[in-house]
């Protein structure tokens, strides 16, 4: 009986751990928010690099909406040097955030391998499982945030409900 209450406690406890840094990370990115001295650009970067450390994800990227100009890729976390390697097929991804922006949905995929509407290059081992919300400003789409793992049923729905 102790044993099945210490495993119930340490279960608890992560999870406890868990929400603690969802909450960091909205702080920090709320304080940078209001610090004047922040450009769009290093507001991005923070979010990017926080929404990748707290829900543990390899990578994120966050799109923006440019007036009527289509879709641009403003900032990137957990790439080298901040740049998109070439093996990595950008056009699917940015179908992907046109996808999320269309719908006003967010898009949970477990294996996008499994996954016809959007299918990356065959024998893909980067990109597994995403995670890809629209930003919405005044009712309007305005870009979108796309996590992603090379683990297949990675992301949970209390990640979607984060982003």
């Amino acid at each position: 009986m102790k044993q099945k209450e210490g495993i119930v406690l340490k279960e608890v406890a992560k999870e406890l751990k868990n929400k603690c840094d969802e909450l960091a990370a909205l702080y920090e990115v709320g304080k940078s928010l209001v610090a004047v001295n922040l450009k769009l650009d290093d507001i991005l970067d923070l979010i990017a690099r926080r929404v990748a450390r707290v829900i543990k994800a390899k990578r994120c990227l966050i799109f923006l909406t440019k007036d009527d100009e289509g879709l641009f890729l403003k900032s990137l976390s957990g790439y080298k040097g901040n740049v998109l390697p070439k093996n990595e097929v950008m056009e699917s991804i940015e179908e992907i955030a046109k996808f999320v922006l269309n719908t006003k949905r967010s898009l949970k995929i477990d294996d996008i391998n499994r996954y016809s509407r959007f299918r990356l290059s065959k024998g893909n081992k980067v990109w597994r499982s995403l995670v890809a919300v629209p930003l919405i400003h005044k009712g309007s789409p305005s870009g979108a945030i796309i996590v992603y793992s090379s683990k297949s049923n990675y992301f949970l729905g209390e990640d979607e409900r984060l982003l």
